[in-house]
């Protein structure tokens, strides 16, 4: 018995196929979610909903900008180090490069952009916002350094990265909890400086996979800039799905609302570990396979992913008003209506941000960026008709219309775009039988 346990624990660790990398994946993620909520709960308790609300603030504009900016580098990166693989140390380089320029660039929009829209907030927050945005090209070369390495099947050290940054944070915000020296700017910088660390030690280990290169790049560039501006359209989407009602709510409510929400919306995102494991492994794994294969691979990953999600969904749900007054205090109770909205978006947002690896896959993401984009435009105007209304709960309304619109235009456009049947959404017998026969045949190999 202790023996099969070993081997089951053993296939975990340093399993290498697709199942065993979604499975280390996940369990990276859970770990990863259980330490952000203990973060969360130290950072709630210590400075209440108005001062969560100001750190949130802080650190929000860094990470949006990163993401914002991509122009879709980091998914071109991954296609063709799938594809070219004989050329990967020329594509590496000339992302690295372009990253690093449109990082700058962004930072230096943000410096001037901040004090226009965080107006309502003290002089202080908005020069220490300000302060923060140099780290943006760091943020995004962290984005790219991660799925260099899931490219090149190194899921074992990108899951380390990724367990460490909350760890240091834990440790970080823990200690001044401890010395009483908590405050939104210093709980800020315990959220980002473990990034910058994660970082460094990325830049060490990926000089031994690739040689990096300064000159002889032009033809690189094209190609990488050809699928990453056809590709960037669905990332800003993701991206937006996910932040921009944080980044509406700053500048339409008080910071105490703003830390309501945000509550709301990161213990909602916990939902989000399940597709988040899947779309790591899945993309990499099937860039540049023929349609009908990646087509009925990515089914599968939405299927399974969809109804760990949708189980995990209606306990959490349930639990909900136990859950935040256990975690953050009774102050913190005026969240449960709009996390039990952001519950449902999340699963919705999560399945279409599957099904999108398919068209990423085959090299056609063009058609269903614009799609994409139309469903994420509808959220803006929604956003600023019912956040003044409704509060919160219009955020979260807003949010659930946009990811409902996506997940009908991107599901429609399995036959539109790919000429295929789209695929099911109900979990079947054939696909436990391929998961638990991956989990045997791995076992079996090391016997």
């Amino acid at each position: 018995m202790f023996q099969n346990v070993g081997k089951k624990v053993n296939w975990l660790i340093q399993g290498k196929g697709s199942v065993a990398a979604t499975a280390q994946t996940m369990i990276t993620m859970v770990g990863i979610l259980a330490i952000n909520v203990i973060t969360g709960m130290i950072t709630a308790r210590t400075l209440g909903p108005e001062g969560r609300g100001e750190q949130a603030a802080l650190i929000l504009w860094p990470e949006f900008m990163a993401n914002v900016i991509t122009l879709g580098i980091p998914s071109a990166l991954v296609y063709n180090l799938r594809r070219y693989p004989e050329e990967r140390s020329n594509f590496f380089s000339a992302a690295v490069i372009l990253c690093t320029v449109l990082g700058i660039g962004s930072a230096i929009v943000g410096i001037v952009f901040l004090p226009q829209w965080l107006s309502q907030y003290p002089t202080e927050t908005i020069r220490m916002a300000q302060v923060l945005m140099p780290i943006v090209p760091i943020f995004l070369l962290a984005q790219l350094f991660a799925v260099a390495l899931d490219a090149s099947s190194q899921f074992a050290i990108s899951n380390l990265g990724r367990y460490m940054m909350p760890v240091g944070t834990l440790i970080l915000l823990g200690g001044l909890a401890i010395s009483n020296k908590i405050t939104p700017y210093t709980a800020a910088l315990a959220y980002i400086l473990p990034g910058i660390v994660v970082f460094a030690s990325r830049v060490a280990y990926l000089k031994k996979i690739f040689k990096f290169k300064w000159s002889g790049l032009r033809k690189t560039y094209r190609r990488l800039m050809s699928y990453g501006v056809r590709s960037y359209g669905v990332e800003l989407v993701k991206t937006l799905s996910g932040q921009l009602s944080q980044v509406v709510i700053i500048g339409l409510l008080s910071s105490t609302n703003l830390g309501i929400y945000v509550v709301a919306l990161k213990l909602s995102r916990m939902m989000n570990v399940f597709q988040t494991s899947f779309v790591t492994v899945l993309f990499p794994k099937v860039a540049g396979r023929p349609v009908k294969e990646v087509v009925a691979v990515t089914g599968r990953a939405v299927r399974v992913s969809l109804a760990l999600t949708c189980s995990a969904g209606l306990v959490i749900s349930f639990l909900a008003p136990i859950v935040l007054n256990a975690l953050y205090g009774q102050e913190f109770l005026a969240a449960i209506s709009v996390f039990r909205i952001l519950l449902i978006e999340i699963i919705i947002s999560g399945t279409v941000w599957v099904f999108l690896q398919a068209f990423m896959a085959v090299g056609k993401p063009g058609v269903v960026t614009i799609l994409q984009g139309l469903g994420v435009a509808v959220s803006v105007p929604l956003m600023f008709l019912l956040i003044p209304q409704y509060g919160l709960e219009g955020a979260g309304i807003a949010l659930l219309c946009s990811s409902s619109i996506r997940l009908i235009l991107v599901y429609s456009s399995y036959g539109l775009v790919l000429k295929v049947s789209p695929p099911s959404l109900l979990l079947n017998k054939k696909d436990l039988d391929y998961v638990f026969q991956q989990v045997r045949s791995k076992q079996k190999k090391r016997i």
